[in-house]
């Protein structure tokens, strides 16, 4: 059981992870977006130490709607709240 104020930790960390994995592939060409994005998890979510995991976990269970909703070109913000985890 996760206290109310980590639960509020943890998901305020995971959407600005998300944000910032969005805004990281948007910017940079690549081969495909989707290896873009999970490698773009893997090098976010290797920031937050013990939230690795969880991390991880979570974006990659989010990965197909994060890559559809780049290809139709949502914000990070709009991106990251579709993906519900905003």
């Amino acid at each position: 059981v996760i206290e109310s104020g980590k639960a509020t930790l943890v998901d305020g960390l995971i959407c600005n992870t998300c944000k910032d994995i969005v805004d990281d592939v948007e910017n940079h060409e690549e081969d495909t977006i989707e290896a873009r994005v999970a490698a773009s998890i893997h090098e976010h979510c290797q920031n937050l130490g013990w939230l690795t995991k969880t991390c991880e976990q979570v974006m990659d269970s989010v990965m197909d709607i994060i890559v559809a909703n780049i290809n139709e070109n949502y914000s990070a913000v709009q991106n990251c709240q579709k993906a519900d985890v905003c």
